[in-house]
């Protein structure tokens, strides 16, 4: 990572990283009561890059807003913002997103929380945020997905605009990892968001899409789409 925070409590306010390097921008392992204020992520065209920030594992109490964050790399490997919990008994939770706006143009996800094998990730909030997929060189697979081997819940997608109008699969994913009996994702509710849906790339997909029933709860959004 270009900047990696371990164990730490701190304030971040107004800073810029511009990454280069096939890694992320920023790293958080067990921080606590962390404040990220009007800063700007970017992974300039041109080069290579493993998502701009990974909020890793153990990490609680972090408030992220007015960020910027921008993938505007031509490669076709990299993510996003990873929420994450990814070691055996590792607990992550209290992670807010608000008014942060998320440029995106690699194949992986615009932001992705999630827990791993054994770990356990609660309580993310995603408020008043614009998701903005430009007619990408590479088109994203989603531009959120929630859950995936370990234990998800009780995230919160609310009053976010999506501005997406190439997107492979589906704007939102919800999932359980099939090849792993531990993992569980519940709770996960999506409300007074406007989606721009037009000339998806794949229609065969759905605009949300839950790998099991009941995942995912939607409320009083808007769906703009073509024929």
């Amino acid at each position: 990572h270009t900047f990696v925070a371990n164990n730490s409590t701190f304030e971040m306010y107004g800073l810029t990283i511009l990454s280069n390097c096939n890694c992320s921008s920023l790293g958080l392992f067990n921080c606590e009561n962390v404040t990220i204020k009007k800063c700007k992520f970017e992974v300039p065209l041109g080069f290579q890059c493993n998502g701009y920030v990974d909020l890793y594992t153990g990490n609680k109490n972090i408030l992220v807003e007015n960020c910027i964050f921008n993938c505007l790399t031509n490669s076709s490997i990299g993510g996003g913002v990873w929420v994450r919990s990814v070691y055996n008994d590792s607990v992550s939770n209290n992670i807010t997103f608000n008014k942060c706006v998320f440029n995106h143009n690699t194949v992986d996800e615009a932001l992705c929380p999630y827990a791993g094998k054994g770990g356990t990730l609660t309580n993310v909030y995603i408020n008043n945020c614009e998701f903005n997929i430009p007619n990408a060189t590479n088109i994203p697979r989603y531009v959120v997905t929630v859950g995936n081997t370990g234990f998800t819940k009780d995230v919160i997608i609310s009053n976010c605009k999506f501005n997406c109008e190439k997107v492979h699969l589906s704007v939102i994913d919800t999932k359980i990892n099939p090849n792993d009996d531990t993992a569980f994702t519940e709770n996960i509710l999506i409300e007074n968001c406007f989606i721009n849906a037009k000339n998806q790339e794949n229609t065969a997909y759905s605009i949300f899409y839950s790998s099991n029933s009941g995942l995912m709860k939607i409320k009083n959004c808007i769906i703009e789409l073509d024929n």
